[in-house]
């Protein structure tokens, strides 16, 4: 089972399907690479070399007590791009993955991406602050928060229905929600990255 080794020490997992010019698929907030099985075995069949990634604290991959923030989670896609010698890499990202996606760029540039798809990424910053007005406020996410500490399954189950299309089966959501699952424990009380910017310092 392929694994990196992160600066910190942390071991994450990867998996690729296929053979050709590399894609890299970085999942949702609380999913594992898992998220995306169809998609992978799909462009696999089309020739691309289609590469998975549990980020650290999800799915297979190490869960340290710290580091979750975007400039590590960035260091930490560097480390697995670079470990891998990708170029010419077509970087897909789904929801806070996009935040990640791009500080992997404005941190560590882009010359090993060719292109970067952007699924429903939240936006550069989430909190409303006087110089983002149109934020969401603090107690929104303390709110978030504190219902994943208590319950964070019910959570996952409340919110399944909007995460697929009207046509999707029962069975797929319920499969679905398995890469959503946390592996050992519920997710740190920390405040999610995605509260704060993405975009690179100014």
């Amino acid at each position: 089972m392929p694994f990196i080794t992160t600066k910190d020490g942390a071991q994450l997992h990867w998996c690729e399907w296929g053979a050709g010019a590399p894609i890299l698929f970085l999942s949702s907030l609380g999913c594992t690479s898992r998220m995306w099985d169809y998609q992978m075995a799909a462009f696999a069949d089309e020739g691309f070399r289609c590469i998975g990634f549990d980020r650290r604290g999800h799915g297979r991959s190490d869960q340290p007590g710290r580091r979750y923030d975007f400039d590590t989670f960035a260091d930490d896609v560097a480390t697995l791009v670079d470990d891998l010698d990708l170029s010419d890499l077509t970087l897909i990202a789904h929801s806070m993955a996009g935040g990640e996606a791009v500080r992997y760029l404005t941190r560590h540039g882009g010359k090993r991406v060719a292109r970067l798809v952007l699924l429903a990424p939240t936006t550069p910053m989430l909190l409303k602050t006087r110089d983002n007005p149109n934020g969401l406020a603090m107690e929104g996410f303390e709110a978030l928060w504190a219902g994943w500490r208590r319950d964070y399954p019910k959570w996952v189950d409340d919110n399944l229905a909007p995460f697929f299309i009207p046509e999707t089966s029962p069975a797929m959501m319920r499969w679905g929600a398995t890469s959503c699952r946390p592996r050992c424990r519920s997710p740190s009380p920390a405040p999610a990255p995605w509260s704060k910017r993405t975009s690179a310092p100014r």
